[in-house]
């Protein structure tokens, strides 16, 4: 199979065609298929603001046109993710599923791994603390899962091509970010009380007879300063 194929071509490896396209069911899915999107629209020609009938309907405008649509109603990679995540929670990610086979020697460890992640991140929501770190780092890990498995139709000639063989390792080392933040994130938020660290600096404050009244937001930055430093690493 050539290494040049569409995001597409593999969610139909995985059996998506048999039944209609479901929204996405989980946080991680959404993130991947924003990112998705947006990294497409980037690449599509221009429209330009005064665009006119005329120019919408030249061959130029339609490619446009057409482009922004594929971008917005077809986001591929996520759907690939989507299909592994629901195969891991019916524990249905085994070794005779084509992506598993495609990864080589390493595909059913890293299928098990993956379906283990996707089990174990089920349920679980990160606090307005870890919400807020997570958001601030932006789409790393999207992105890399994304450059990792490869683009079609990338401008940048030094950018991967789509590789089949790389889609369950992409998939494994997303699936562990994403469990890192939901497991590790809310407890290290639980070792935080922006709160209780306002109220001691008040009452420290009350003694000297001074005010404190950025208490709570200085609190509440060192809090996510510190959890940021718990996830700052290379994607």
């Amino acid at each position: 199979m050539s290494n040049i194929v569409t995001l597409s071509a593999l969610v139909l490896a995985l059996g998506a065609a048999d039944r209609p396209a479901a929204p996405a069911k989980n946080a991680a899915v959404a993130r991947i298929a924003a990112v998705e999107r947006d990294l497409c629209l980037a690449g599509c020609p221009p429209v330009p603001a005064a665009a006119t009938s005329d120019w919408l309907r030249s061959t130029e405008g339609q490619r446009a046109a057409g482009c922004q649509m594929a971008c917005r109603t077809d986001q591929p990679a996520a759907a690939l993710y989507r299909e592994l995540a629901e195969l891991s929670l019916r524990s249905a990610l085994t070794a005779d599923q084509p992506l598993v086979k495609l990864a080589g020697k390493e595909g059913p460890e890293l299928a098990k791994k993956i379906q283990a992640a996707v089990k174990d991140s089920e349920g679980r929501k990160l606090g307005p603390l870890c919400a807020r770190v997570r958001e601030s780092f932006g789409t790393r890990d999207e992105t890399a899962y994304l450059e990792c498995f490869g683009r079609p139709g990338q401008a940048d000639a030094r950018a991967r091509s789509p590789d089949p063989a790389r889609a369950v390792r992409c998939a494994y080392v997303y699936a562990e970010r994403d469990l890192d933040w939901l497991k590790r994130c809310p407890v290290l938020e639980a070792r935080t009380d922006p709160a209780a660290c306002a109220a001691r600096l008040e009452e420290l404050a009350a003694a000297q007879r001074k005010t404190a009244p950025n208490a709570r937001a200085g609190c509440e930055s060192d809090a996510l300063g510190w959890l940021a430093s718990s996830f700052r690493r290379n994607p």
